[in-house]
């Protein structure tokens, strides 16, 4: 009896179901299609997902079929595979490089239908060359470059890489505007950057005009008296403020910039000891906001290959003496610091700000003026500082609204000092603060741009970092793979400016790759591979390097900013400097890795090599015998 009716419930279960299928069927389902804008040639397609709509328009989260696909082809493991069903109204088609899974499109149109003879949903999604995908970073720099002006560059890289992007292609400068600047301005991460940064230039403008600032030269330049110094307090602070690179970069580059000034160094100079300790600390740092991103790319990349991502932040440790470019770069400010001695570009700006140095008012001109009272650069500053390090220890997967918010605190901590102390009246003190906000402004015209190029760059758009992985393959021996990531790395990141989306883009994929490379050994393969771990800090060192010569990165364009000198100016003497640390990395970092060399032992040998670059090719700004001697003439 018992049997029976078992037989007899899933009888009317399937009679259930065949109804269901059968009235399901006879409505019409609706589809949507969320496919790129366009895709390259060569190279497959991030992802393209499918929607069963409802009449009202909602998810049809009932519909669990197999309806009829055209144009896609989705290949595992270099097999054409059949499309999965749809699963609670939706279908998500991807490309996961580190599971050999790829998607490709066949012709120019997608489309799905229920059945062979139902309505037809398409879409279509013109084709172009990979190569095109590199035109708005190559066009931007190149522009740059060639017009000595940054914001023009960008834009008409925008302008093109929308154009590409948007069909009929006339339209591509309308969707530049109303579509591609707006969404970037009102992303919130993007806003609160933003904010942060006007509101840290609020608080710069306050502490100038209530004379904190030159109060706080003062103080600093009492044992800092010739330009070595100031340039090693400046490398100092960049490491000592290793929480966030863009507190950092603006906070110490706005702190010594009159410090520069007095003591004759030049706001490229400044910029470059700025921008080169910023990036580098931070993502060094086993406490900062990058550590987060970098442990969850990590762990991303641990899980592709079936280990756990619960080592991630264990491995992020052990991958720190591999990131040869951060490290070596941080000793090579600190040579270029102490020594005084610049080559190429840097050498030429630095001599100009030498000469011309010689009429600034010395310090000892202000140490009488009552007005300028150090309380008022140290009571914004401190609150800035305290701020950050309670906000990131209680919120610290939230790092922008933390700066933003500390930032905030600091302004409103700077108007109270100026008021209470009647050395501004609320007036004054709020026209000082907006001034300050405008001195920022060209700063977040560039960042916003900078966003907008990164953008169209994106996966989901032009995927430039897409084509230039499909470009290099993923076929090397395993001891060579930290050497090439290292350099794909910093063409990915320089393309696109941005270190984080190089990360993102890079790391399940690099992992993969060597995990798999190793495992063709007898042994087995463990975390704690050198190669492996090599490759892992490739990522996270040529992401670095590559934004350090990008003009189009946001910590590029906030170093100018801060040290307030030409963005182009900032580019063209500091990439000298950063491939040439770039340079050392590759012969005496990732080249000896791949012959089982310990980086305990090539780290010093770099650093080694960095000096004697320094020291024999490098000058000091009097030289040329014409301003007389340096120890002399730094001292104010």
């Amino acid at each position: 009896m018992e049997c029976l009716h078992t037989w007899l419930a899933s009888l009317v279960s399937g009679i259930v179901v065949c109804l269901g299928s059968i009235i399901h069927a006879a409505e019409p389902v609706r589809f949507e299609i969320d496919a790129p804008p366009v895709q390259l040639v060569g190279v497959p397609i991030h992802s393209v997902t499918f929607t069963a709509m409802t009449e009202t328009g909602d998810v049809d989260v009932t519909y669990n079929g197999s309806p009829e696909i055209t144009g896609v082809r989705w290949v595992q493991r270099g097999k054409s595979s059949p499309l999965p069903p749809f699963e609670n109204g939706q279908l998500t088609l991807s490309t996961d490089l580190t599971l050999k899974q790829s998607l490709h499109l066949d012709g120019e149109t997608i489309t799905i239908r229920t059945t062979p003879n139902s309505p037809a949903v398409s879409v279509h999604v013109p084709r172009r060359y990979g190569w095109m995908s590199l035109l708005p970073p190559l066009l931007a720099i190149g522009l740059a470059v060639w017009w000595r002006e940054v914001v023009s560059a960008i834009a008409v890289a925008v302008l093109v890489g929308m154009t590409l992007l948007t069909t009929p292609t006339w339209l591509g400068p309308l969707r530049a505007v109303d579509t591609l600047l707006v969404g970037t301005l009102t992303d919130s991460l993007h806003v609160e950057i933003v904010l942060f940064t006007l509101l840290l230039g609020a608080m710069i403008g306050l502490m100038s005009a209530t004379g904190g600032t030159r109060a706080l030269v003062q103080k600093l330049m009492q044992r800092t008296t010739r330009r070595e110094h100031g340039q090693m307090l400046t490398w100092i602070l960049g490491v000592v403020i290793f929480f966030d690179d863009y507190a950092n970069t603006l906070l110490v580059g706005s702190t010594m910039r009159p410090v520069a000034d007095r003591l004759r160094f030049s706001r490229e100079k400044l910029a470059f000891l700025v921008d080169a300790t910023a990036a580098p600390i931070a993502g060094l740092a086993v406490i900062s906001t990058w550590v987060g991103f970098e442990v969850a790319q990590i762990g991303a990349g641990l899980e592709s290959v079936g280990e756990s991502a619960d080592t991630a932040y264990t491995v992020f440790l052990a991958t720190i003496p591999y990131r040869f470019y951060p490290i070596l770069l941080l000793v090579f400010v600190g040579i270029v610091a102490k020594t005084g001695r610049d080559f190429g570009p840097m050498r030429t700006v630095d001599q100009v700000a030498w000469r011309d140095g010689d009429g600034l008012p010395q310090i000892s001109d202000l140490a009488n003026n009552e007005r300028f009272q150090l309380r008022h650069a140290i009571v914004p500053l401190f609150v800035l500082l305290a701020s950050v390090g309670g906000g990131m220890a209680i919120e610290p997967d939230n790092s922008t609204r933390v700066l933003l918010l500390a930032s905030f605190a600091a302004v409103v901590a700077g108007l109270l000092t100026a008021v209470i102390s009647r050395t501004l009246d609320l007036e004054a003190s709020v026209a000082a603060a907006i001034k300050g906000m405008r001195s920022m402004l060209a700063a977040v015209v560039v960042l916003v741009l900078a966003w907008a190029i990164a953008e169209v760059c994106s996966e989901n758009q032009l995927n430039t970092a897409g084509y230039l992985v499909s470009q290099i393959g993923d076929e090397f021996a395993a001891e060579w793979l930290p050497m090439v990531i290292f350099l794909l790395a910093g063409a990915v990141s320089f393309s696109t400016g941005s270190s984080f989306a190089t990360m993102g883009l890079l790391m399940p994929l690099a992992i993969a790759v060597q995990w798999q490379l190793l495992s063709g050994d007898a042994a087995a393969v463990t975390t704690e591979d050198p190669l492996l771990l090599a490759t892992i800090g490739a990522v996270l060192a040529g992401a670095i390097f590559g934004d350090h010569c990008s003009p189009i990165s946001d910590t590029t364009v906030l170093s100018s900013a801060a040290a307030g000198c030409d963005h182009l100016a900032h580019v063209r003497t500091q990439m000298p400097y950063a491939l040439t640390v770039g340079v050392v990395t590759l012969i005496f970092g990732y080249v000896p890795i791949a012959f089982g060399v310990s980086p305990l032992l090539t780290l010093p040998i770099g650093s080694v090599v960095l000096w004697l670059i320094v020291r024999f090719t490098g000058q000091t700004p009097d030289s040329d015998g014409t301003l007389g001697k340096n120890t002399q003439n730094t001292e104010t």
